[in-house]
């Protein structure tokens, strides 16, 4: 199980898949764009690859430009 703690608000989903993270978030309805993703305190690549049992944060950005 895939743990995504959804920042700022703090939210916990969890997730049955693994694979690469774009994935995971489009399968969530969180478009990858829109985030900016952490293992641990390092942002990583929506590419990367997590595995079950691991857990990432998920910072949403806005742009008010």
């Amino acid at each position: 199980m895939v743990r995504i703690k959804v920042l700022p608000d703090g939210k916990i989903i969890e997730s049955e898949k693994e694979g690469k993270i774009i994935e995971i978030l489009r399968d969530l309805g969180i478009k990858p764009d829109t985030v900016i993703v952490f293992k641990g305190k390092d942002p990583v690549p929506v590419n990367d690859k997590v595995n079950k049992d691991e857990q990432i944060s998920v910072l949403k950005v806005v742009s008010l430009g």
